[in-house]
Order: C-alpha cells, then sequence, then structure tokens
C-alpha cells in the first residue's frame, strides 16, 4: 500500500479560519472540567446533544476548562488531509510545528489557539468518512486525554465500573473484553465503556464517567463528579483449566503493561514524557494487575479481593 503524507499546517493558518459564532454551543461537563464546544451548527448540535447525554449542560460555560473552537473548511478546498495508507481504518498522530502542537486526522486538524490557555481551534478539513459529530467527539476525546495528562494522569482505553461503593477501570485495546467483562460485573454502573481517566487525588488516584461510549448514547444521569479510583485491572483471556485471578507482575512489566492501555500516549509532542511520568506513578501506588477471567463466569471475587489489598 502506498502511504502519503501531507503536511501539517501551521497553527497560524488554522487561526486565520473563522468559527461560526452564531453556531450552537454546546458545554460538557467531565468529572471536574467544563468543555465548551463554539461554532457547530445546529443538527450537529443536537445529535452531540443526544450522544452525550446528561454531561451536557443546558447553561453555557462562562469560564471552562477548555473551549473548542470549530470551523468546517470541507467545502472550502478542505486541507488536504488523508488518505495516508489506501485501505487503512483509522490514524490520529501530533507533532510540534513552530514549536506548538498540531493534531490531525484524515478528518481534521486542531491546535491551541492565540485567545489564551485552554483555547483550541479544530478544522473540519477532509473527506465525509464519518458523521460530524464523531469527528467532534474524537477531538474532545483527544482534549480530555491532554486534560487527564495536564493534571498528572492519563486516559486509557478502559471501562469504568462502580459496584457497592468500589470504582475500577477494565483497560485492554478493542476486542479484550472490557464490555463483556461491564456485563459480567452487573449489577454496576458504568463509566464508559470504551475510554477512562485517571488522575492522581490527595492519598490515590480519582477517576470519573465519561460520555464516550461505544453505543453512541450516554445516560441522562450519569455517576457525577470525581470517584476514588480502587485499580486498573488490565484484561486477559483466561485458559482452559485456570481459574479467574489477578495478577501483580513485577513493577517494570505493569509499567509497561499499562503504557499499552493508555489512550494516545504520542498525541501531544509539546508534553514530552508526561505520560510515561504519570503512568509510572499510578504503577508505584500499587493499584493495578492483571485480570485473567473466563467470559462465561462470574469472576468478581478476585477482583474484591484485589481492590480491598490495594487500599491498604
Amino acid at each position: 500500500m502506498n502511504r502519503v503524507d501531507p503536511p501539517y499546517p501551521e497553527p497560524e493558518v488554522l487561526e486565520r479560519i473563522p468559527w461560526d459564532d452564531t453556531g450552537q454551543p454546546l458545554a460538557v461537563t467531565i468529572g471536574s472540567w467544563n468543555i465548551a464546544v463554539l461554532g457547530l451548527d445546529r443538527a450537529t448540535a443536537s445529535r452531540l446533544g443526544t450522544r452525550w447525554g446528561g454531561f451536557v449542560r443546558e447553561q453555557r460555560v462562562s469560564d471552562p476548562d477548555l473551549t473548542l473552537a470549530c470551523a468546517d473548511r470541507r467545502g472550502g478546498g478542505g486541507l488536504g488531509l488523508g488518505p495516508w495508507t489506501e485501505g487503512e481504518v483509522y490514524r490520529l498522530e501530533g507533532a510540534l510545528v513552530g514549536g506548538r502542537p498540531v493534531v490531525r486526522s484524515y478528518n481534521f486538524c486542531m491546535a491551541p489557539g492565540v485567545e489564551g490557555r485552554g483555547v483550541w481551534r479544530l478544522v473540519l478539513g477532509g473527506a465525509d468518512q464519518e458523521p460530524t459529530e464523531r469527528t467532534v467527539e474524537n477531538a474532545v476525546r483527544s482534549l480530555v486525554s491532554r486534560l487527564a495528562l495536564q493534571a498528572g494522569g492519563f486516559a486509557l482505553h478502559g471501562a469504568g465500573v462502580r459496584r457497592d461503593g468500589q470504582t475500577w477501570i477494565y483497560a485492554g485495546r478493542s476486542g479484550a473484553g472490557k464490555s463483556t467483562a461491564v456485563a459480567l460485573s452487573s449489577p454496576c454502573e458504568s463509566l464508559g465503556d470504551d475510554f477512562a481517566v485517571a488522575v492522581p487525588a490527595d492519598g490515590g488516584w480519582n477517576t470519573c464517567a465519561v460520555p464516550f461510549d461505544n453505543s453512541e448514547q450516554a445516560p441522562d444521569h450519569p455517576v457525577p463528579g470525581l470517584l476514588a479510583l480502587g485499580a486498573i485491572l488490565r484484561l486477559f483471556h483466561a485458559e482452559a483449566g485456570e481459574d479467574d485471578q489477578v495478577e501483580v507482575p513485577p513493577a517494570v512489566l505493569r509499567a509497561a503493561s499499562l503504557l499499552n492501555a493508555v489512550m494516545l500516549p504520542g498525541l501531544f509532542a509539546d508534553l514530552g514524557d508526561t505520560v510515561l511520568t504519570n503512568a509510572g506513578r499510578f504503577v508505584e501506588h500499587g493499584r493495578f494487575g492483571h485480570l485473567r477471567f473466563h467470559k462465561d463466569r462470574n469472576f468478581l471475587e478476585p477482583v474484591r479481593s484485589f481492590l480491598a489489598s490495594a487500599g491498604r
């Protein structure tokens, strides 16, 4: 397959593309973060409102932690984005351009604006390979992962669960069994089945519910605020004859294993090795293990035992 790499646009180029200040704004609350999304047409805003459910606030955020201003250039020549490799399903990557981070995909580019810290410009400039609301969500997911890194934590491919007052994350890439593990943990409250965050707190770590779900429709009444995180468990399928169990590998293997589940570790080139530092800090805290489980049985007892030991 032939690969064609388009150039990264200069951040100043993205800044000069005006966003529609008459568009429908959205205000989204994720954990303790308030995010404003501006410049959406009403149809896209409505679809995102349904997709993000109760995470969308009815009132506009006056002082958001992050603002994403959107502009649509697909009908005006675009930005010359992708496809980079014929037949490739998806790619999202970042680089430093003129000392500033730029993130690009097939369908968009984004970079921080000059308006001040926490303001990013998103320009839709690729082919119509996916619905606009999904493109915007991918951009917001990326920026939530940035917020987590800046807070000393990280985002990961994971499904968050709360049950009996305890909260944990099943980590793993597509096919690892996250949705199955959540179903086997029932009755429980799902915090999102595809994307999770971990951020440090006094004496421990927190997580929160997120609006990014494979069902593409978040609950109307999500679990609010920050929640104490009991553990992150990376999923592995148990072999026939094996018991369900939580293993704790040596420290260096735990760090490598956790990094394998971290979402978009190299996307923001300006943050350097932040993800390595933050993930290493979590491993040192002793709340990461490998869960080997069978998809046809209840495995909660070893999970409870690990949560109890990690809480000491």
